[in-house]
């Protein structure tokens, strides 16, 4: 079986997603911690979060780490109740354990919403499947996976 960080780079070949990865001595934890590592803002690194449907289906929602995810628009927006996930549920469903997650390299396709904030720039940061990888993307990159869409979830 290929490694996390495998299965994302064959998913950016796949997609032709050009990238710029960086590797790091140590885990960047949070987003804050991400932005520190690359020397940019917060809203410039996109966050990854796992969410559960009440009947056990995942949904990943990927953010700006500066903004806070609306978990009703979230639900409205999926058309169904949903809740954040356990870690080890992420795990299960989409390869990578919480602080990993990134929505290249799934080990299964799941409906992943991206949130129109970070459409305002250019490139934006992402986990590169490993605590302590990020890569440097377009943000509309995100879009061309399957099952993802834009949308507005953060709350104002």
């Amino acid at each position: 079986m290929k490694s996390s960080i495998e299965r994302v780079i064959d998913s950016f070949k796949k997609f032709g997603i050009k990238n710029s990865i960086i590797r790091f001595e140590q885990d960047a934890g949070t987003a804050q911690d991400a932005a520190v590592a690359v020397g940019c803002t917060l809203s410039r690194i996109a966050k990854s979060i796992v969410f559960k449907t009440k009947d056990g289906h995942p949904v990943l929602v990927v953010a700006s780490g500066a903004n806070r995810i609306d978990k009703n628009r979230v639900s409205e927006v999926y058309g169904t109740k949903l809740k954040i996930s356990s870690p080890e549920f992420a795990k299960q469903t989409t390869g990578f354990s919480v602080g990993e997650v990134t929505p290249f390299g799934l080990i299964s396709e799941i409906p992943v919403f991206v949130d129109e904030s970070l459409f305002i720039f250019e490139k934006i940061w992402i986990s590169a499947g490993a605590g302590n990888m990020l890569a440097e993307i377009d943000p509309h990159d995100l879009l061309i996976l399957p099952l993802s869409r834009k949308v507005e979830i953060v709350k104002r």
